[in-house]
């Protein structure tokens, strides 16, 4: 996550969802929050019709600069974890810290700059990924998760992801495990 982005369409329903949802379950919010970078990718503004489905969180995303603006849209028993990423993250500092504050909760939502760790996943740009190390913490310790994730343009993405983290959590694919895209479970 980043910044310069917050306050566009994919903010306004990912905030929407978890509003829904800590109505339920107690909500620990990881932004995985990295410095903004120059690039113009992504920023998709909001609409009327997300203006007409929740008046609040339409006016609290154009009135304001940054992730810390959306804690007025929810209750005061969300945790979150709003550092920034920062040279610690290699040493697991920003992880413990993390998990630290947001381990007691039902559900952790994950919105990290470019989603799951790949392959190509190195040093330099690892702190822009959700580590299967991180999920495989949070799951042992009895937490649900949803994690927002841009899936590539590889067709496969979805399936190779799945069977991942089926793995590492020793799953099956009819278990305790849902994916959803474009609003369809897969």
């Amino acid at each position: 996550m980043q910044n310069k982005y917050f306050g566009d369409i994919h903010d306004f329903y990912k905030y929407f969802l978890l509003k829904h949802i800590s109505g339920y379950f107690s909500i620990g919010i990881n932004w995985c929050l990295i410095k903004d970078e120059n690039s113009n990718d992504g920023n998709k503004k909001l609409r009327k019709i997300e203006k007409d489905k929740d008046t609040t969180l339409y006016s609290i995303l154009n009135s304001s600069k940054n992730i810390l603006g959306i804690k007025a849209y929810f209750s005061k028993k969300e945790g979150y974890f709003d550092n920034i990423y920062e040279h610690y993250f290699l040493n697991g500092v920003y992880q413990k810290n993390a998990f630290d504050k947001l381990n007691k909760k039902d559900i952790i939502f994950f919105d990290p700059d470019n989603g799951l760790e790949v392959i190509s996943t190195n040093n330099k740009n690892k702190y822009k990924y959700l580590s299967y190390d991180t999920i495989e913490k949070y799951w042992t310790n009895g937490n649900s998760m949803l994690i927002y994730q841009h899936l590539s343009r590889d067709k496969n993405a979805l399936d190779n992801i799945t069977q991942k983290i089926e793995e590492l959590l020793n799953c099956s694919r009819h278990g305790n495990i849902k994916f959803i895209k474009k609003g369809v479970q897969a």
